[in-house]
């Protein structure tokens, strides 16, 4: 840091004769590394405290005084071009510093930039979060360490994700009875009787809602089975409904670390308010790293958060559930009656139910399952061959993801506890006549199912079993692969090739189990 101390320069100036002071530390000089030949490196380099802005057709100047009664002031006044303000600025005392200025810590330094309307958010995070490290002074050798810890907390620091949520709780005991459902009063059981004008819609909404909080379902107000608006408006409906339900503040989980923008922001932040001279003291962007969250923890966690679990693993019990119940609602016949539209099923959801029961038996990928024909596969020889994907737009078979994509595996795993039983036959049933050339999951029109089909048939699935909301199509594959490592123990080579990995270190880094404790 290219700084020299003269702390007798100003010893000849009486502290109690100074009118006007600036904020820089005692004798500290700006070096002069080249002639500022442009106005706006003039005004780009003008010290702290001092601002020079267009106002309109005009000019003004910003300057910090400090009074005889030590209190700051901010002072202005317009010119009719930069020159003049300048000029103005330039005539000023540059350096008269006193000795209360000597001592200029870093927080002072940070609520200057807030008077000034330069700080932003940044500025008050400082200060809550890092009030311990602004103590130091500006002309202590330290100054750099602070600047540094304060940044490694600001990178190190996690936020909280996601919208807040609302958890919804009964107030009162209720139960169901012949009649509907009751809550529990001073005089006993009590009906909950709706007004009748409204009972056809309200009522089942009723039901679903009750239903899932006194079986144990979450909440949330992302899981419940009734639209927000409902919840909002739920005590309209009767003078018995006052009263319950009541509202519990969720916090939301802090998952994710902040970003390098958000760092280097705080970086700037912090170089705005130190003088120029000082600014050595600021690291290089370049000396800047966040430690984020990789890819495959973020995935674990994420699939934790839905599927239960501690950290980075999640539920066992669970992970068989989901696998088992996508591979029963495939078997399911078609429905004369979708109990969720209450219309008869199509025949895009049917194939889309059956294709999620595919990929939670043979852990493919959604887009090579919508990509299938029935010349890919040989039931007779129990073979599933893997060629092609499907591209989103043009809904054309296309190269997959990797070459080690292109593989072959079987309907029907016998290392998997059953869970592939009887695929086989329904892959028979659901072909019938069909050709060689035709998809194996078509839409009503006969072209290959889209993706949003299929994630309504898992929507389905995660209703059924009572999950939060989030589980993906794709992560039916991991649950595929952790449940045929952790749950039927598997060899990880061969499961890394039934999915289709580049490198078995792939494998081991999605669904590998975190190592705990010391080796024996």
């Amino acid at each position: 840091m290219s700084v020299e101390i003269q702390p007798s320069l100003w010893e000849s100036v009486p502290v109690a004769g100074l009118s006007c002071t600036s904020f820089a530390p005692v004798g500290v000089v700006i070096p002069k590394t080249r002639t500022m030949t442009t106005q706006a490196e003039r005004i780009a380099g003008l010290p702290a405290g001092q601002q020079v802005l267009r106002a309109g057709k005009r000019w003004r100047a910003f300057w910090t005084v400090q009074g005889a009664d030590g209190i700051r002031r901010r002072r202005s006044q317009r010119f009719d071009s930069a020159a003049e303000a300048l000029a103005h600025l330039d005539a000023m005392p540059r350096r008269p510093v006193g000795v209360e200025a000597s001592r200029r810590t870093l927080r002072d330094a940070v609520v200057d930039l807030q008077q000034r309307g330069r700080g932003g958010q940044h500025t008050k995070w400082v200060q809550a979060e890092c009030a311990d490290l602004l103590g130091v002074h500006l002309d202590d050798p330290r100054l750099r360490t602070a600047i540094d810890a304060i940044l490694t907390r600001r990178a190190t620091r996690r936020r909280a994700q996601g919208k807040p949520s609302a958890r919804w709780e009964l107030a009162c005991k209720v139960q169901k009875q012949a009649e509907g459902w009751a809550r529990e009063t001073d005089n006993g059981w009590e009906l909950l009787k709706p007004d009748p004008r409204r009972a056809a819609v309200f009522a089942p909404k009723l039901d679903r809602l009750l239903t899932h909080l006194t079986t144990g379902g979450s909440g949330m107000t992302t899981d419940l089975p009734v639209p927000p608006a409902f919840l909002r408006t739920h005590d309209k409906g009767s003078s018995t409904l006052r009263g319950l339900l009541r509202c519990v503040p969720a916090e939301r989980q802090n998952t994710q670390a902040v970003s390098r923008a958000t760092v280097l922001d705080c970086r700037a932040m912090l170089n705005a308010a130190l003088p120029q001279s000082l600014r050595d003291a600021i690291p290089d962007p370049r000396e800047i790293r966040v430690q984020s969250e990789s890819k495959s923890r973020k995935r674990k966690r994420d699939l934790t958060r839905t599927l239960g679990g501690r950290g980075l693993e999640p539920d066992p019990v669970t992970i068989e559930q989901v696998l088992r119940e996508a591979r029963r609602l495939g078997s399911l016949p078609r429905e004369l009656v979708n109990p969720a539209t209450g219309r008869p099923e199509s025949l895009t959801h049917l194939n889309a139910r059956r294709a999620v029961a595919l990929i939670a038996a043979t852990g493919i990928r959604s887009g090579e399952a919508r990509a299938l024909q029935w010349r890919d596969l040989d039931l007779n020889a129990n073979r599933l061959l893997v060629e092609a994907s499907l591209d989103q737009n043009t809904e054309l078979r296309k190269f997959p993801k990797t070459e080690e994509s292109r593989r072959e595996l079987r309907v029907e795993f016998t290392s998997l506890r059953g869970l592939g039983d009887g695929l086989l036959d329904d892959l028979r049933q659901w072909r019938g006549s069909a050709p060689d050339t035709a998809w194996v999951f078509p839409r009503e029109d006969g072209k290959p199912m889209r993706r949003e089909a299929l994630l309504d048939a898992v929507r389905e699935l995660a209703t059924g079993l009572g999950l939060r909301k989030g589980l993906r199509v794709h992560d039916l594959r991991h649950c595929w692969a952790r449940y045929a490592l952790h749950l039927c123990a598997v060899e990880v080579a061969k499961v890394s090739k039934a999915l289709g990995h580049a490198s078995i270190v792939i494998t081991l880094d999605l669904y590998g189990s975190p190592v705990e404790g010391l080796m024996d």
